[in-house]
């Protein structure tokens, strides 16, 4: 027996939660998607680490590339190519979609990530989530995986607001069974990410996700500034 967990990053608080449930079953994070299938699994040791999802399946071949699509150094985070012998070359009637994501034979699912020296795929987040925040780019799953770390924080997501200010700004939801400390959670970050820190927090019951368990960052968004009016 196994639990798979796919459709994002999967907090350290969560695999503790799972196998301390079910110390019998085997934890496993995949990585992939309809156009290619899967491309990597992790089976979950204690020691996980948040945006870990394993070594490549066997048949796949993946390219981490900068955006004008040239490889980038070993251990650089770039953007995420992936390619096999099955894998589907276009998009039913949709030829822009197609050019869009299908590259010389890759496909491009506008993941970041990159290889560690174990040859594990770790995910970044995505180029459409990048946040321009006090005209600071920021990348929210960066900051979501350093939050996971953190004990007493079983979940969180990051989004950029529109503040009373005038100006955007970056906003973290954090979630956890007892109070958490918010300001003592900012100081932490401006420690770890001098400038790409958020500057509004706020602790909720639960992060607002899709069907498929992947952030609903547009509800969330849609919630801070409610909260921020």
């Amino acid at each position: 027996k196994r639990i798979c967990l796919t459709g994002g990053a999967v907090g350290k608080s969560l695999i503790e939660l799972i196998q301390g449930t079910f110390p019998e079953i085997s934890v496993e994070v995949w990585f992939g998607s309809n156009e290619v299938g899967r491309v990597s699994s992790l089976v979950v040791a204690k020691d996980y680490e948040t945006g870990n999802v394993g070594q490549l399946q066997p048949g796949v071949e993946i390219e981490i590339v900068n955006q004008h699509g040239n490889p980038v150094e070993d251990g650089q985070v770039g953007l995420i190519r992936s390619r096999t012998d099955q894998m589907a070359s276009t998009y039913y009637n949709d030829v822009f979609e197609t050019a869009r994501n299908f590259l010389g034979g890759w496909f491009q699912s506008g993941d970041l990530g990159y290889e560690d020296t174990e040859d594990n795929l770790h995910l970044r987040g995505r180029t459409t989530e990048l946040v321009n925040a006090g005209g600071n780019k920021i990348n929210p799953a960066v900051i979501e995986a350093r939050i996971l770390t953190l004990a007493g924080i079983s979940d969180c997501a990051g989004v950029e607001v529109s503040s009373p200010k005038g100006i955007t700004e970056f906003a973290v939801a954090v979630v956890g069974p007892e109070p958490i400390d918010t300001v003592r959670l900012s100081e932490l970050l401006k420690s770890y990410f001098p400038q790409e820190h958020p500057t509004i927090y706020a602790q909720i019951v639960s992060i607002p996700r899709n069907q498929n368990g992947k952030i609903n960052r547009r509800e969330l968004r849609s919630w801070f500034e409610g909260q921020l009016a």
